[in-house]
């Protein structure tokens, strides 16, 4: 049976004061600036403030296709991922069936075993009616803390997931609407046997609201083209505490609108246009997060994509370029998607993401 420490009587190396800090930062809501991608070195020293916000992991894009794009994909045409960013679209999706799954090494240029893994599907009841499931899985890695002597250690693996229903119709011709329940567990310190159990685990359930307008294709500069337009609002639940009942946090309630130009060149060129705006509906937690993209398919067959990010949570919000590829051979396809900071030592450089996926 494992002794509890004090802190003051902790060893660890530097790898795993990353993944404390980052840790800490869940139960004292500062992490969700990371979630938002603006991470910055003050913020790592714990220099953030006025966020009131927990569960940042809700925040990070799961699939490799809409991260290409500038993290854009509230209006995109309908995937397996929508399920994350618009429920809504999949009342529209063609095909009958689909699964995807992706994996996310996040921050890599500071510790080398923070994942995030995520699976999602969804199943086309009716030519109206869509439903979908998804589950995202996000690992700290493990760490081991001992005192000065080396004895009592003590391993733990601090992790959070979210297990998500979604429910789509169509309401009208060309209109429909999504309704996401979600299940959210978060595990940061082993049940509080890291801090003397004065911080514990905490589940939680949220509702996302979404709608999405699909036009049929109309002519536009001499090109057949097709525009989408979506919204979306995750996330929203009541607050939960991680210390004690009299201080709680909101879960990170996010409100996205946004469009997509589809334009068909010829028969074997297609471009999407892309623009998404996000807004935080935290108090407290003021800002906006623009992000577009652009996708190009040849032949229905390869796909380039490239995005910018602007953001204004903050004074130390890094903007940045996103570019991609994706590969598609009949009914299966393989996207992949990394960021790109202008300074070359940011916490976000060589976070990749890498999705597969099929469609029957």
């Amino acid at each position: 049976m494992y002794t509890i420490l004090k802190p003051e009587a902790m060893k660890i190396n530097s790898f795993q004061t990353c993944r404390i800090l980052i840790s800490l930062f869940i139960l004292t809501r500062s992490l969700p600036l990371i979630a938002q991608h603006y991470l910055s070195s003050s913020q790592l020293s714990g220099q953030t403030a006025g966020s009131t916000s927990v569960l940042p992991f809700l925040l990070i894009a799961p699939d490799a296709r809409s991260a290409a794009m500038g993290d854009a994909g509230v209006a995109s045409t309908p995937d397996a991922s929508s399920t994350y960013w618009n429920p809504a679209k999949l009342a529209f999706i063609d095909t009958t069936f689909g699964l995807n799954a992706s994996f996310v090494p996040w921050l890599r240029a500071l510790v080398p075993d923070i994942n995030l893994f995520s699976f999602s599907g969804y199943y086309k009841l009716t030519d109206t009616k869509s439903i979908g499931a998804s589950v995202r899985y996000f690992s700290l890695g493990d760490v081991t803390i001992s005192n000065p002597g080396g004895s009592y250690p003590l391993s733990y693996h601090p992790n959070e997931y979210a297990c998500d229903l979604s429910y789509a119709q169509k309401l009208f011709k060309h209109f429909s609407a999504g309704i996401t329940g979600r299940y959210i567990y978060s595990n940061a310190t082993n049940q509080g046997q890291i801090w003397n159990g004065s911080i514990h685990s905490v589940e939680t359930v949220t509702l996302d609201l979404s709608a999405f307008y699909h036009t049929d294709q109309i002519l536009l500069a001499g090109k057949q083209t097709v525009l989408n337009v979506g919204i979306h609002l995750s996330d929203i639940g009541s607050k939960i505490a991680y210390v004690d009942s009299t201080r709680k946090d909101y879960p990170p309630t996010n409100l996205r609108i946004g469009g997509c130009l589809i334009l068909e060149l010829n028969k074997q060129h297609s471009l999407s246009i892309l623009g998404d705006l996000n807004r935080m509906r935290v108090p407290n937690q003021p800002g906006t997060r623009f992000c577009g993209g652009l996708e190009y398919w040849y032949a229905k067959l390869f796909a380039v994509r490239m995005g910018y990010v602007y953001q204004t949570f903050s004074d130390t919000a890094v903007d940045y370029y996103t570019l991609g590829f994706g590969l598609k051979y009949k009914n299966v396809a393989f996207d992949f998607a990394d960021w790109l900071p202008p300074d070359e030592r940011s916490p976000i450089q060589n976070t990749l993401r890498l999705t597969a996926s099929c469609n029957f």
